[in-house]
């Protein structure tokens, strides 16, 4: 499986101890590089940019006498990972985490259909933006690099609830210096041996900075 962590930056290692969140109260800058992690349960729902996420992973296994189902949990990276890519006319987002029971690498792919990014900044337009197999305007796919494997899912949803953007500086000085993506999602489908897959309760929390715990592909500049 493509390793997908992220690149470290020397120039993204600290943002200046000012920071502001527009529409917000900005967290402290240690709040924005320290999440806290469990796999026993999922983080809470947030909006400030801490690099949390989880679902509920439940893969039904089909025999002949009965079904056995396994429920788990799976959890972005202690470090979070992730990653928005443009494709043509498309955006991917990429949740990269592991299963809390066998410590799996999973991740977790949205490609949000007809959807123009070309800059950090264009990432505020998601805010408040719904997609959904049912609407025709997102795909999504689990990739373990094992029979877990989840090509197309059947079903799927992701809701952005709200984006926000950070800034250093004051006046003339002020930039851009991050966008948090914040919302929740589930999807469902088959593995390549016939397992059906429900990923359930899933919730993200990251900020995309082009550097330090968050990775913004080259492609979007």
């Amino acid at each position: 499986m493509k390793n997908m962590l992220p690149k470290f930056s020397a120039a993204w290692l600290a943002l200046p101890a000012l920071l502001t969140l527009t529409n917000c109260s900005a967290p402290n800058e240690a709040e924005f590089h320290v999440s806290s992690f469990s796999y026993n349960t999922l983080p809470d729902y947030t909006e400030y940019g801490y690099n949390t996420g989880g679902a509920r992973f439940t893969t039904t296994i089909k025999d002949r006498d009965r079904d056995a189902v396994l429920n788990d949990l799976w959890m972005l990276y202690s470090s979070p990972s992730a990653l928005v890519t443009k494709q043509g006319n498309n955006v991917k987002l990429s949740l990269n985490g592991m299963k809390a029971l066998d410590m799996w690498a999973v991740d977790i792919f949205f490609t949000l259909q007809n959807v123009a990014i070309d800059s950090l900044q264009e990432l505020l337009n998601l805010n408040g933006k719904q997609y959904s197999t049912q609407k025709g305007n997102l795909s999504a796919e689990i990739a373990t690099g094992a029979y877990a494997d989840v090509k197309n899912a059947s079903s799927a949803s992701l809701d952005i609830k709200r984006s926000r953007a950070i800034y250093t500086g004051f006046g003339p000085d002020e930039k851009l210096r991050g966008v948090t993506l914040s919302g929740t999602f589930e999807l469902s489908g088959e593995t390549l041996d016939g397992a059906s897959v429900k990923v359930s309760d899933g919730r993200f929390d990251i900020l995309f900075s082009g550097g330090y715990s968050t990775t913004f592909d080259n492609n979007i500049r």
